[in-house]
């Protein structure tokens, strides 16, 4: 049984690594319903058998309907990030200068909107 809840735990820390990182949107959902998985094997081992099969019937179709949204709301499958394609040219990171945009730009509008 330790082996079992091992394997069970490893799966769950593999499979938060997956998600996080994987910028595609098709295999982030496919590691979430892994990790929703393992996360309930863990909890069978510790006898929640009925809480687990709950949570994982609830869980799935909560991820259903995110999966659809952002399978819907993705340009393509595979994405590139390119944030740093002119990496060599710059002091700073690509995606920095948007933020110092919205701060100087739309503070105000920001403020408001806080």
């Amino acid at each position: 049984m330790v082996y079992i809840m091992f394997i069970f735990l490893l799966g769950l820390v593999l499979g938060l690594a997956a998600v996080a990182s994987n910028p595609s949107p098709y295999f982030a959902a496919l590691g979430l319903v892994a990790v929703a998985g393992m996360g309930c094997g863990v909890l069978v081992g510790h006898g929640g058998s009925f809480l687990s099969l709950i949570l994982f019937l609830i869980y799935l179709g909560g991820m259903l309907v995110v999966f659809a949204y952002s399978a819907a709301l993705a340009a393509e499958p595979y994405p590139e990030v390119s944030a740093d394609e002119f990496a060599e040219f710059s002091v700073f990171r690509g995606d920095i200068g948007g933020v110092a945009l919205m701060y100087s730009a739309g503070g105000g509008v920001l403020v408001i909107g806080a």
